[in-house]
């Protein structure tokens, strides 16, 4: 099982870029949450993948997306800012099991809510 984990990182390099977030929602929202943002990935129409991954069990996601090194500037931001929104309505936390580093985004100091 560690080791699918663990590959599932080396498989998205593989794509280009991987977006990495950190977020969190009640248990009963993820579902909602991942609707949501599947979604919006969808409509975004490039060859972006959707990797959500975690320990669903405490509400902590890690919410990826493997996106094209050509176009990842471009997205980033776009796919962050969505996500960061679809988890703040939810009552959520962008900033969850991992905390809020100094490499942090410009978006977490956006957020309405206070990290955790």
């Amino acid at each position: 099982m560690w080791r699918i984990r663990g590959g599932q990182s080396e498989a998205a390099r593989e794509v280009g870029s991987v977006v990495r977030s950190d977020v969190s929602v009640s248990i009963d929202q993820i579902a909602d949450l991942l609707g949501e943002v599947s979604a919006f990935v969808e409509q975004q129409g490039a060859d972006v993948l959707f990797l959500p991954f975690g320990h669903v069990d405490d509400g902590n996601l890690h919410v990826n997306f493997a996106v094209p090194s050509s176009v990842v500037e471009t997205l980033r931001p776009r796919l962050l800012d969505h996500l960061f929104g679809a988890v703040e309505r939810r009552g959520g936390s962008i900033s969850a099991e991992h905390g809020v580093g100094g490499r942090s985004d410009k978006r977490y100091s956006k957020s309405s809510r206070p990290f955790r």
